[in-house]
């Protein structure tokens, strides 16, 4: 070992600049002593802070260097970062392997860190005097190490060679599955590297896992539902009759998202479809109901301290007035204008709930206590609307929300509204916490590729409709979406539809109390209006015009509505790509905001855009009036601007150029360091509430979906529940969560979870998986 390849340790310097310069350089140590380039630096640097401020890392980065570094393009849209390592220190570097990646991949936002040993091929002896060349120096010996290298920790299970039609062959290398969960999303960087090393294609594939199978197939549940004698009965044939599907819960997935696939038959009216769909859906997802009702109704009654009782009336009258109109459009010869198929789509949302109801009580032997525990009327009515009681609790019961309208009291500790006790502390996280959703739809430089993530919260269920009306011909006719248990829309939101649009959502609060004043129960509800425009809109300027027809004024949200099929690869953006809709009591307000996506991307973080939606929103334009109670400093959380996420989304977004990487800027706190964050742990595009110093809250971003165009239209995505573990910190714990004592049924005591596709193919796949296995016992 040379003295000049280690690094400098504690020792006394003169001159701390440039010690510190002399020991980041002592992490790259380049053959024959060339000079690193700019990006060799940059990862010797981070190599130097590492070892500096990871307790985790330090002792084991202390004799580490390596040898070169290189960007690698895989693709128009993706790059990796390939670190060459010493081969004699190859075994230290595999011991820290894992972490060290992770965090690399940290400050390289963006890229795959893949790290390869460096190895010397050796020409063959050219004459019998010349000693024979070492074997593990022969072409095809490093080449098979660098694979070795490329995919570490993962075992390589088997290796073929195949041969396409033009006659070239590509080497195909089996992965042992244990791992795929971990490095299932590099493959296509491996593969890109390895081009890169050896000028030879490689595909990357996973062996079939029995026992993951079996695991798998043991909570697996599939089933159908028919009539007979005018009822619905459930079976477990996964075949057949007006609906049939299958369901895996959360707690038995990598990513704690559960799936749920209901398809319906074309035979059947578009009544009974959605009827027998959401009794499916009730029957197989039971208990996970349950669970979210009682999680949610403990939260509203014992947490938020909240009455329900006359909310919830106003939502029974909401829902007797809706049955109403719904009747009477039953009644009225069929038309074929906007309005009647909005009302048409609207009425089968509320069918799709009344199955949902049934199935459920089918499920648990009525709405008594039964197998999974009471459900009435009642409850499913919460449940389904509990986005929009959150606006009707605030109306009703104004100690719910800090009241900053004309007249409010300046004294922190009491308004008008009779908010007593609510000091600076409790003001400042009420604007920290009136939204947990953060958004971002990111254009390619080179209009190659659109991203999409959002994050939000959790007990989630990732479904797939695929429905087949006849009567109402919906310019979707399936959907993707996350969601939650009981709950026949998205929540978050978050859809993928088969228009060819994609919606994306972030909520706003109201803290103008005159504007709760335009509520009335004879309007139609935000998620039934939803559920109406994901069915009958081709297009985001329809999609708008549907969301404004009877405006409930409840859960009031900015929604992103992209256009895929005004979106060329490569090509100019279209009009019409991006249209942006945001609602609040007495309006909705949409426009074409392509321009501003061409810029870059758009970003939506519980904020809203518009002035005419802002102002009336906030009581006053917030530009122009004095602060509210809560301080000049927290103000700027409330402007599209200055709020906190705005400038973090600002800064990374350059740094999304894959799907990855838009997962991990969607994944991303880094509140301790980050001065964007204003020292506070909600301030982050994935908030962590638990995480406040000085009163944990049990708020902020708790799950992450991610996609892009080219997924999208192949109904795909990638999900992940929990909360982030961002940079460097704790997983969520319930045993060692500190502040408001929560239910949490159904969820696991420790988050640490991976992303995992979220596509109907891979529930098909599973499916057919646990047949076999079924028919072969």
């Amino acid at each position: 070992m040379h003295s000049e390849t280690l690094p400098i340790r504690d020792v006394e310097c003169g001159n701390p600049p440039a010690c510190r310069m002399s020991a980041v350089r002592r992490k790259i140590v380049k053959e024959r002593g060339s000079e690193p380039n700019e990006l060799e630096e940059s990862v010797a640097q981070a190599l130097f802070d590492l070892e500096a401020t990871n307790a985790e890392l330090k002792s084991d980065l202390r004799d580490l260097y390596i040898s070169g570094a290189e960007e690698v393009d895989v693709s128009a849209s993706r790059k990796a970062l390939l670190i060459r390592v010493p081969f004699r220190l190859l075994k230290p570097f595999h011991k820290i392997q894992q972490r060290l990646v992770r965090e690399l991949e940290k400050k390289f936002s963006g890229k795959d860190v893949v790290l390869v040993g460096v190895r010397r091929i050796l020409p063959p002896a050219r004459h019998a005097r010349q000693s024979a060349r070492p074997r593990s120096r022969t072409l095809t010996a490093v080449h098979d190490a660098w694979l070795g290298d490329l995919v570490y920790p993962t075992e390589i299970s088997g290796k073929r060679i195949r041969y396409r039609v033009d006659g070239s062959k590509v080497l195909k290398v089996i992965l042992d599955p244990v791992d795929r969960a971990n490095i299932e999303y590099k493959v296509e960087s491996f593969a890109g590297v390895y081009k890169k090393l050896t000028g030879q294609d490689v595909a990357f594939e996973f062996a079939p896992s029995e026992k993951a199978d079996q695991a798998d197939c043991e909570n697996f549940s599939s089933g159908s539902v028919d009539f007979s004698g005018g009822n619905l009965t459930f079976s477990t044939h996964p075949q057949g009759g007006a609906a049939w599907g299958s369901y895996i819960p959360g707690r038995h997935t990598d990513s704690n998202f559960g799936q749920l696939t209901i398809t319906t038959s074309g035979l059947y009216s578009d009544s009974e479809q959605v009827y027998a769909a959401g009794f499916l859906e009730g029957y197989l997802t039971a208990q996970e109901i349950r669970d979210n009702w009682h999680n949610m109704h403990t939260y509203f009654v014992e947490v938020m301290n909240a009455s329900v009782q006359e909310p919830m009336r106003w939502i029974e009258k909401q829902d007797s007035w809706l049955r109403g109109e719904c009747s009477q459009q039953a009644s009225r010869p069929a038309a074929d204008t906007a309005e009647a198929r909005f009302w048409s789509a609207t009425c089968l949302a509320v069918r799709q709930f009344d199955g949902l109801k049934h199935g459920y009580w089918a499920a648990n032997g009525g709405p008594g206590p039964g197998k999974y525990g009471p459900m009435s009327d009642w409850d499913f009515l919460f449940l389904e609307s509990n986005a929009d009681l959150y606006d009707i609790i605030d109306w009703m019961d104004p100690s719910q929300r800090p009241s900053w309208s004309e007249g409010a009291s300046s004294d922190p500790h009491e308004d008008e509204a009779g908010q007593k006790g609510m000091g600076r502390r409790h003001r400042r996280d009420s604007l920290a916490t009136t939204g947990k959703c953060s958004a971002l739809i990111k254009l390619a430089p080179d209009l190659s590729e659109i991203y999409f993530g959002h994050s939000t919260a959790m007990l989630r269920i990732y479904k797939h409709y695929n429905f087949n009306l006849t009567e109402l011909r919906p310019a979707a006719d399936r959907m993707s979406f996350s969601s939650y248990p009981g709950e026949l829309f998205s929540d978050d939101d978050f859809y993928l539809l088969s228009s060819g649009l994609v919606m994306l959502q972030t909520t706003n609060k109201i803290f103008n109390d005159e504007l709760f004043e335009l509520l009335s129960p004879s309007t139609v509800l935000s998620w039934q209006r939803i559920r109406a425009a994901n069915w009958l809109a081709s297009s985001g300027e329809e999609w708008a015009a549907h969301l404004a027809r009877h405006n409930s004024g409840t859960y009031n949200n900015q929604y992103m509505v992209v256009d895929l099929a005004r979106f060329k690869a490569g090509q100019v953006l279209m009009p019409g790509l991006l249209v942006v809709v945001e609602q609040i009591p007495g309006l909705v307000e949409s426009a074409d905001e392509t321009d501003i996506l061409a810029g870059g991307h758009w970003a939506s973080y519980n904020v809203p855009f518009f002035p005419r939606v802002t102002c009336p929103a906030l009581a006053t334009c917030c530009h122009a009036a004095p602060a509210p109670a809560g301080g000049p400093r927290v103000t700027h959380w409330l402007s599209y601007e200055t709020s906190p996420r705005a400038k973090i989304f600002r800064r990374d977004q350059a740094n999304v150029h894959s799907v990855r990487s838009m997962a991990g800027l969607m994944r991303s706190n880094n509140w301790q360091h980050d001065p964007l964050s204003d020292g506070h742990p909600l301030c982050a595009v994935c908030g962590r509430g638990d995480l406040i110093p000085d009163g944990p809250l049990s708020r902020g971003c708790y799950d992450t979906k991610v996609t892009s165009a080219s997924h999208a239209r192949k109904m795909e995505a990638f999900a992940v529940n929990g909360p982030t573990e961002g940079h460097d910190l704790p997983p969520f714990d319930w045993r060692e969560f500190k502040g408001q004592g929560l239910p949490h049924a159904g969820m696991p005591q420790r988050f640490q979870h991976r992303f995992e596709a979220m596509a109907v193919g891979s529930m098909q796949e599973l499916e057919e998986r646990c047949l076999h296995a079924t028919a072969a016992m």
